[in-house]
């Protein structure tokens, strides 16, 4: 027995030992994707661990900084805002677990999620894209990730330099970040404008049914409400802005999802989805980010369904303006 302990261990040793030179091996390509939604998630940790509590944090996707003017809410909730949205494919899970160290008593959590998160989906590739050679990142990747991740390393070493040269300088991270406009809370500061020509995207229509909700996101995001609460932290969760043009179901299936949603989160779901479908007005560059004129609507939109909810809002301040 010890003889075929000793012999299977050499054999799991010399087939770990070439896979573990390629990573390291790879893993000295410059970090190409900094310049990208997907280098938004290292800057945004970075940025998010430097905000004392109390702190208000949005969670989203990419739709959280077209949606969200962070200053607004400073403004109207008396602490500094962070919208922690960088892209929606990264998975709920993941979402969740990078801003989930940096939340403190006191501070007020809005869990944004987009139609692709809660239905489960996410993306190796995109994942990958984030993580590159940022290590400090790794830990915060679920443990449910890494099978997978593990397994699609070689496809996004393959895709990645199919697209970029190992000679492709390095971006640095936080200069990227700021050069897309981005600010210190973590919203868009650039004013932005319609830009689709039928205005909406036809190509990326949802059909929102109740069998959109995917049951592991939502216990998930359950775990995390009851671990922030016991922080002491306030969690809320609230519907992310989406084309109501792009909605293919019916108004009962979507009504159905919603109701799914609200019977299962153990968070007090503040909005009416009905609400946060926005018209083509209202839409920038994709079905669910923002021009300039609908984040100020939204904002004011997500404030309101704050105060309904019992958080002290401070009109006055906002009226200043």
């Amino acid at each position: 027995m010890k003889r075929f302990f000793l012999k299977f261990s050499a054999y799991l040793l010399a087939l770990c030992l070439p896979c573990a030179a390629y990573f390291f091996y790879q893993q000295q390509y410059p970090a190409v994707y900094n310049n990208s939604l997907m280098g938004t998630v290292p800057a945004k940790l970075r940025l998010l661990q430097q905000i004392p509590s109390p702190k208000v944090v949005i969670l989203s996707g990419s739709s959280g900084p077209y949606a969200i003017e962070a200053e607004t809410m400073e403004r109207a909730l008396g602490m500094p805002c962070f919208v922690d949205g960088s892209i929606a494919a990264i998975g709920m899970e993941f979402c969740l677990s990078l801003a989930e160290d940096e939340i403190g008593a006191g501070d007020i959590v809005i869990v944004e999620p987009e139609f692709l998160m809660w239905s489960g989906e996410r993306s190796n590739q995109v994942d990958w894209c984030c993580l590159q050679n940022h290590y400090e990142v790794y830990p915060y990747v679920p443990l449910s990730y890494w099978p997978d991740l593990i397994c699609y390393y070689y496809d996004y070493v393959q895709q990645r330099n199919l697209a970029f040269g190992r000679d492709t300088p390095e971006q640095d991270l936080m200069e990227s970040y700021y050069d897309m406009d981005f600010g210190p809370r973590g919203d868009l500061l650039v004013e932005r404008h319609t830009v689709l020509e039928q205005g909406y995207l036809t190509s990326a229509l949802v059909d929102v049914t109740p069998e959109l909700l995917d049951m592991d996101c939502m216990r998930a995001l359950n775990r995390f409400v009851r671990k922030m609460q016991r922080k002491g932290a306030e969690v809320y969760v609230h519907f992310a802005p989406f084309a109501r043009a792009a909605v293919s179901s019916t108004p009962e299936e979507t009504a159905g999802f919603e109701q799914k949603v609200l019977d299962t989160c153990a968070a007090p779901v503040i909005s009416r989805l009905e609400d946060c479908l926005v018209d083509s007005r209202y839409l920038h560059g994709t079905n669910n980010h923002l021009n300039s004129e609908g984040a100020h609507m939204f904002t004011r939109m997500l404030l309101q369904d704050l105060a309904g909810a019992g958080v002290s809002v401070d009109w006055a301040a906002l009226d200043a303006e």
